[in-house]
């Protein structure tokens, strides 16, 4: 074989190697994938369409006062669940990890690596931190429910029913 044509063959390899990591499930999360964004996309790395075999819910505060943090939680059950991962994203405030489970990605919270179940359900803890303004607001997350085969075949998610939350001024 001629060096150029080995050189395409390489080229093009390579090509669809990262092609199919990028189409494929991220161990390490990834953000936009919540009903807060305008194509509202959810979590197709693990199947195209939301599964209503797995449940996926926002708990926490339906009240903060303005500037205040408190603690919310995200579980995720059904599907296979040999392990899980998570989405969340909100209107306004700031989320923060409450441990090593999740990060922070361009102001959303995404999961670090597949979390595997306590019993028959998956748990992540953030705090949200509530905007300066009062006003409405909303926790917006999704779940995913894994086989653990490293493929799309398998595994399902869903979206998680808006949180929201009012925040009103505080009393100074």
């Amino acid at each position: 074989m001629k060096p150029n044509r080995i050189y395409f063959i390489n080229s093009i390899l390579l090509i669809i190697t990262a092609f199919t990591f990028i189409i494929y499930a991220h161990d390490d999360g990834q953000k936009g994938r919540t009903k807060k964004t305008d194509y509202n996309q959810g979590c197709t790395c693990h199947g195209d369409n939301p599964d209503p075999s797995v449940s996926v819910v926002i708990s926490g505060p339906d009240t903060l006062k303005a500037d205040m943090e408190a603690t919310y939680t995200v579980k995720i059950s059904g599907g296979p669940l040999k392990a899980a991962g998570t989405d969340i994203a909100v209107s306004k405030g700031k989320l923060s990890p409450n441990d090593k489970d999740l990060k922070l990605m361009s102001g959303e919270l995404t999961h670090t690596e597949p979390k595997k179940p306590q019993g028959d359900f998956v748990m992540f803890i953030f705090t949200y931190k509530a905007p300066l303004t009062a006003g409405t607001e909303t926790i917006y997350a999704n779940g995913n429910s894994v086989n653990g085969n490293d493929k799309k075949t398998g595994d399902k998610w869903n979206f998680a029913k808006d949180k929201k939350v009012v925040i009103v001024k505080s009393k100074e």
